[in-house]
Parts: structure tokens; C-alpha cells; sequence
């Protein structure tokens, strides 16, 4: 009887069906259409041919599965070539579930599903493949209905029209959690742009939350530039818009498209975290193209490796990129702007070929994040590692740029079309980094393109050594209106034209207060320090710093001076030699600054150094703190250079003040380093090498002193 097609029903007014073949599939679809009844289908194992449909008007729930035993390996739908393998609509709130069935993708679509917009239609432990003569076909769209829950399911496919799998029409949530869906492809036409209508793997419109976790999607799309560029696709890994979309702990590899070659995403709220995008290829945009419009974004936590085009490129209201790593994207690692605030913090940035970061927003925070061996290209994406644009305010602190390079401007950092924005430039370090043009380590150039450049810059606290440029300003090039340089130092930095370590050019003030420059060489004029005067009523401000031991092969081997301005004053300053005219330049000794042990890096003073003490308190700005965080005067008078010279500063373990680290003062200490704990006194987290330190005075005996030099080697067993 079953061979006849015949369904066994368990009563007359059934709601179980078991079918073992087509006919008898089929008779049970069109019986639980109209029996009033909650049903469910039993499906035994084998192959079921034909074109399947259940259409009903009931609020009734349905339930397609195998039966007790059987895997989706075991039991196949296939359309056979023409039409729906099965398709499921209800005109009213029906239910669906189907469970742990295999639809064939042959020629159109696999699994179809419409119904009404208050029913929940749930797939799991299902597969959408091709057939093995590679035609095309959409594994599974879902077209209406109030929620949709895709669980554990197999979409793989390639041809011309076939979406994985595609959800629409949704007026509330869905999730697609722990799938595979590979080598699938957009369903493509020429439209005004010649753009497919969506992701080749996975394509979502909704107007609730969607959440995508778990999946992997793999090798889905086209190439990223298809011969006519007539037909190109968006999103190729997935393509989704929805009021909030969240997606966590994916897979993105080997993907192509025109715009978003892993996932592109449009919604108000954006949550990326967790994910890894690798090895994806694009036309445009990145591995992850994100539009949030007037909503915000939050990208924490994701690798982007070696992908085509670049890793990210995001856009909202606000935004927050974090903890991430972008390495080896032949485009650049992140692109990231926010009409109001943009924090990008804690990630890294390594290998990428068009610069490691560009980012705009009137407020942007660049914080904490690691910059190397990034390349940039002049204009654009002129910095190496970081480009900083049309900002109102902008501050980048606490970041590390090593080894990236240019082939314009800012090997480092380039701040471009700031449009007049503020800047500040905060305990950075620059080592290592160059440029084809000017700013080996910064670039902030004057005007281009009828963009105004920075109202103010503020550089304090920062690192540069051993950056170089072909043109001006091996470490800095900065030109603006008003520019504070205050405890930065400048060492073994080098360029081409002038400034070796520093080339500044304000149009309205300059204050370099307590720097030190030295070692800095340069092929024109400047070999520390090179000042430009364009007009008649600049003012600069010169005081407590050493400029000294630099070399040049034009004039000037420390310092160059061109312009007139309407005040220059340089005092209080160890420099060698000058060249140019200052309106007043006086108590500026030329002595060995006695460094600590300058051949290893420590530009700290000894305490016989003539630099010690003999500052002015006097100079317009005096900062808070010294280049390593403590005290800018300790003993009355300020110091020359970046460095307080400093014996009476107590490891930050020993809370007793007592010059002894006992077990009792360490344990809290080790415990809050290893939990990442705030300390009372810097630096706060701990890091590594202070809580070593206080093990190692421990060991030695407890009893320590301080002889002026780094932190925290400073630090040495035995009373002073």
C-alpha cells in the first residue's frame, strides 16, 4: 500500500503522518492543509522527486522531520529540475518546523516558506545542496512570517541564481546560528549600479533583530571584478538589513564580492564580536562594510586577516572599534567614521597595504593600539599606520607605531583635512617609522584641497626614535595655527630636508617647552630642530629644552631659524649650535647634558648634569609632569629637557614608604598586575616588567634605592 502512495494516519482526524515515498509526501501535505489539525510528517529514508506544496489557510502548526533514526544524509527532496522541491504557505499564523531534511537546489528553489505574520517557522539539522550536474537554485527563502530560527543547517552550491539562504518579509527576529554555508552565489541581474540584490550565502531584509552566530561561510561569490562589471555582488559572505543585527563567533573565509566581501550589514545598531575574516577578496570596501547610518556600531574582538581591499569600513552615528587585529589586508586595516564620537582602542594594526587605520569623526579617540609595518600611499591613505580626518576635536594616546611607512606624508601618523579641528597627541611612541614625503614620524601638513589644517596640535609625552622622511621633519612635520610641544623626546630620527627631528611652521604660536632632542640628523638645515616663519606675527616660545648633539649638513646642526614672526624667544635651552636670529635668546648653556647611558637608550640625567635645576619656572607653559609621569619639579626649579632628574621617587609596591619591599607590600601588588587592577600610583594597570622589578628587589633583600635612571631599572637593591 505504500508503494501506491498511499499515508498511514494514526487516526481518522490525523495529526501524524509517516510517508515513504513522493505520492504518499505529497497526500499527507494536502490533508494537513485542511484537517484542522496540528500536524506532523514523518519522512522515512530515501529519495522524494517532484514538486511539493502545502498551501493552507489554517493556524495550524506543521512539522516536516525524519523519523526516529534517520539523518539528513538519508532523506532527499529534490525538485528534479523544474519548479519548488517543497513549498510551504499558509495564509494564516501556521507554524512551521522541518527538521533533518536534505532539498536539492535543482534549477530553482529548495525550500520555500510563506506564512502569516504572527507564525515562527524554525529549520534545523537540514541541508540545501546542488545537484551534481551543478545547476543553479536558492536553498531556502523565507519570504513572511513573524520569526525565523535557522539552526544547525548545510547551504552549498554555484551557479548564476542561488542565494544559500535567503529571509524576508520577517516583522520580527531571526537568528541563523552554527550553519555552513559555502560556494553559494547571489541571484544577479543589471540593475541602475549592475548590483546583485544580495549576499551569496546568506541574504536577510527584516525589520526586527537579527542574530548571526556561530556560522562559517566559505568561498561564497563571484570574483570581485567579473570581466563586464555588469553584475557584481554585495555582501558575497552574507548581505543582511534589519532594525539590529548582531553577529558573533563567525567564519569568513575565501569570500569575493563587489562591497563587503565577507558580510555587508545595514541596521541601526550594529554588534560585531568574536568573529574572523580571512583570506576574503573585494572590489570595494572590505572584508566587513558596515552602514549604520544614524545608529551605532560596536566591532570588538575580530581577527581580519589577508583579505582583499582591506578588513573593515564603517560608518554611523557613533562607533566603537576594539580589541581587534588587522593584519596582512592588501586594502587598509580599518576605515572607520562617525558623524558624532569614534573610540578605536586595544586593537592592532600589522602588515596592512594601504595604512593600518583611517578614521574620521568630529570627536575620534585613538588609544592603546598597536601600529606595525603598515604601508600607506600619498594622498588618501597617506599615513602608514594611522590618518586622522575631518575631526572636531581628535586625540591619540597611549599607541605604539613601529616600522609602518609611507610613500607621501606621515609614516606613522598623518593628520589630513583636519578642517580646522583640535588635536592632541598624547605618550605615544614612534620608533622606526618613514615617509616618501615629509613626517617620518607625524605629518600634520598645511592646507590641501581647501581644507583648513588643525586650529591647535598639542604634543606631549611621546617617543620618536629612528623615524626618517626624504623630505622635512624626520619625526614631527607639524604646520597649524597654534602648536604646544611639551615632554616629548627626539632621538636618532633623520631627513632629508629640514628638521631632523622636528619641523615646525606655526602660523600663529609655538611653545616647545622641556624637550629633548638629540642625536637627530638631517640632509639640509636643522639637524634637531628647524623653525619656519611665513609671516609677520607668529610667536614662538623656546624654553627648557636640550637640543643638543644633532648634525646637519646645511646649517644649523641643532637648531635652524627662517622667518620673522613678530616674537621669538628661545631661553633656558642646552644647544650647541644655532643658526638664525631670535628676538631674545638668552641663558642657553652648550654642555654635555650628561645622559644616563645614552649608547642604551636612557636619556635621563645623571645628577652631576648641568641640565639638572637650571630651567625657568618662568616659560609660558610648564607641564604637570615629566616624559616618565612623575613630578615636573622636584626640587624647586624645573629641569632642562624631557626627564625631572628624579632620585627620591619610591617604587610604586612600596606602600609603606619605607624604601623596602616586604612580601606583605608585594602580594597585593603581583595579585593586582595579574588581575588587571588599578594601582594608586602609575603605571596603572601594572605592567610586567614594574611588578618584576619589585620581585627582584625582594629577592635582593627588600631594601632598594633610586639612582635617577629609567623605570624601572632605576630602582636598585641596597641603600642609597
Amino acid at each position: 500500500m505504500v508503494g501506491l502512495g498511499l499515508l498511514t494516519p494514526r487516526s481518522a482526524q490525523a495529526d501524524n503522518f509517516h510517508v515513504a515515498n513522493g505520492q504518499a509526501l505529497q497526500n499527507a501535505l494536502t490533508t494537513a492543509a485542511a484537517n484542522g489539525a496540528d500536524d506532523v510528517i514523518y519522512l522515512a529514508a530515501g529519495y522524494y522527486g517532484g514538486n511539493f506544496n502545502f498551501n493552507s489557510a489554517e493556524a495550524r502548526s506543521l512539522t516536516l522531520q525524519g523519523e526516529p533514526g534517520t539523518t539528513n544524509t538519508q532523506i532527499t527532496v529534490d525538485g528534479t529540475g523544474t519548479g519548488i522541491s517543497l513549498s510551504l504557505s499558509c495564509s494564516s499564523d501556521a507554524n512551521f518546523t522541518i527538521q533533518g531534511i536534505t532539498f536539492v537546489r535543482n534549477g530553482n528553489t529548495g525550500l520555500h516558506v510563506a506564512t502569516g505574520t504572527g507564525a515562527a517557522v524554525l529549520v534545523l539539522d537540514s541541508r540545501f545542496l546542488p545537484p551534481a550536474n551543478g545547476a543553479s537554485g536558492l536553498g531556502l527563502e523565507i519570504v513572511s512570517g513573524q520569526s525565523a530560527n535557522i539552526l544547525r543547517c548545510t547551504a552549498a552550491g554555484y551557479g548564476r541564481k542561488g542565494t544559500g539562504i535567503s529571509i524576508s518579509g520577517i516583522t520580527g527576529n531571526v537568528a541563523l546560528i552554527n550553519c555552513v554555508l559555502s560556494t553559494n552565489l547571489a541571484s544577479v541581474f543589471t540593475g541602475e549600479y549592475g548590483y546583485a540584490t544580495g549576499g551569496a550565502g546568506f541574504y536577510a531584509a527584516i525589520a526586527g533583530v537579527l542574530t548571526i552566530s556561530g556560522n562559517s561561510f566559505l568561498g561564497d561569490g563571484p570574483p570581485a571584478t567579473p570581466p563586464n562589471q555588469s553584475a557584481v555582488t554585495i555582501g558575497a559572505g552574507a548581505h543582511c538589513s534589519a532594525a539590529s543585527i548582531l553577529l558573533v563567533s563567525n567564519v569568513f573565509s575565501g569570500c569575493s564580492a563587489y562591497d563587503g566581501n565577507g558580510a555587508f550589514l545595514k541596521a541601526s545598531q550594529v554588534t560585531v564580536s568574536n568573529n574572523n575574516f580571512n583570506g576574503n577578496s573585494a572590489g570595494y570596501g572590505g572584508a566587513l562594510s558596515l552602514q549604520t547610518a544614524s545608529g551605532t556600531y560596536n566591532i570588538t574582538g575580530n581577527t581580519f586577516v589577508g583579505n582583499g581591499t582591506g578588513g573593515l569600513t564603517a560608518g554611523g552615528a557613533t562607533g566603537t572599534v576594539t580589541g581587534n587585529t588587522f593584519s596582512g589586508n592588501t586594502g587598509s586595516g580599518a576605515n572607520a567614521s562617525a558623524d558624532g564620537a569614534l573610540l578605536v582602542s586595544g586593537n592592532s594594526f600589522q602588515a596592512n597595504q594601504q595604512g593600518g587605520a583611517y578614521c574620521q569623526a568630529a570627536t575620534l579617540a585613538v588609544s592603546n593600539n598597536r601600529f606595525s609595518g603598515n604601508y600607506g600611499a600619498n594622498g588618501y591613505d597617506g599615513g602608514g599606520g594611522l590618518t586622522c580626518s575631518y575631526f572636531t576635536t581628535a586625540t591619540v594616546s597611549n599607541n605604539t607605531f613601529t616600522g609602518n611607512s609611507a610613500g607621501g606624508a606621515g609614516g606613522g601618523l598623518y593628520v589630513w583635512r583636519a578642517s580646522g579641528g583640535a588635536i592632541s597627541i598624547l605618550n605615544n611612541n614612534f620608533t622606526g617609522n618613514s615617509a616618501g614625503g615629509f613626517g617620518g614620524g607625524i605629518a600634520c601638513p598645511q592646507v590641501d584641497y581647501n581644507h583648513a589644517y588643525i586650529a591647535s596640535m598639542l604634543l606631549s609625552g611621546n617617543v620618536f626614535k629612528q623615524n626618517a622622511s626624504r623630505g622635512s621633519g624626520g619625526g614631527v612635520m607639524v604646520a597649524g595655527p597654534t602648536v604646544q610641544v611639551t615632554d616629548n623626546l627626539f632621538v636618532q630620527n633623520s631627513a632629508g630636508n629640514s628638521g631632523g627631528g622636528i619641523y615646525a611652521n606655526p602660523q600663529v604660536q609655538l611653545d616647545m617647552i622641556n624637550n629633548t632632542v638629540t642625536g637627530n640628523t638631517n640632509s639640509a638645515n636643522g639637524g634637531g630642530a628647524a623653525f619656519q616663519i611665513d609671516g609677520l606675527t607668529e610667536i614662538l616660545h623656546v624654553y627648557n629644552n636640550i637640543i643638543w648633539g644633532n648634525s646637519a649638513t646645511g646649517k644649523g646642526a641643532d637648531v635652524y631659524l627662517a622667518g620673522t614672526g613678530q616674537r621669538k624667544e628661545f631661553l633656558f635651552n642646552d644647544v650647541d649650535d644655532m643658526y638664525g636670529v631670535w628676538d631674545l635668546a638668552l641663558n642657553n648653556p652648550d654642555i654635555d647634558p650628561q645622559f644616563f647611558d645614552p649608547i642604551n637608550g636612557d636619556f635621563h640625567l645623571r645628577p652631576s648634569s648641568g641640565c639638572v635645576n637650571t630651567g625657568t619656572n618662568g616659560a609660558p607653559v610648564i607641564p604637570g609632569l615629566d616624559l616618565d609621569g612623575g613630578p615636573r619639579i622636584v626640587n624647586g626649579t624645573v629641569d632642562l629637557g624631557c626627564y625631572e632628574f628624579n632620585n627620591g621617587a619610591l617604587h610604586p609596591a612600596d606602600t609603606n614608604i619605607d624604601w623596602t619591599i616586604s612580601l606583605a607590600e608585594f602580594n597585593p601588588y603581583a595579585y593586582a598586575w595579574q588581575n588587571s587592577l588599578p594601582w594608586a600610583t602609575g603605571p596603572t594597570p601594572i605592567t610586567a616588567d614594574f611588578v618584576t622589578r619589585a620581585g627582584y628587589l625582594l629577592q635582593s633583600g627588600g631594601t632598594y634605592h633610586n639612582d635617577g635612571s629609567s623605570q624601572p631599572t632605576n630602582w636598585k637593591p641596597g641603600a642609597q
